[in-house]
């Protein structure tokens, strides 16, 4: 299903708007894994909050620029 909703370019907007947010948080997500446990670091709340404020702004600037 999602192949052929990338082929036809037959997902909406709205759809496409929560995929990206929710790639770029995964990304994220994985990356403040990465430093907890490989660099020793902590998990960041502070930088998913900005990882999310990014998807998000960027997700509107390309739906709006259409």
């Amino acid at each position: 299903m999602v192949n052929s909703a990338v082929k036809t370019g037959s997902r909406s907007d709205g759809a496409s708007a929560v995929a990206g947010v929710a790639v770029t948080l995964a990304l994220g997500a994985g990356k403040e894994g990465y430093d907890k446990k490989v660099k020793k670091k902590f998990f960041s709340i502070k930088d998913m909050v900005w990882n999310l404020l990014g998807a998000v702004t960027g997700s509107l600037i390309v739906n709006t620029a259409d």
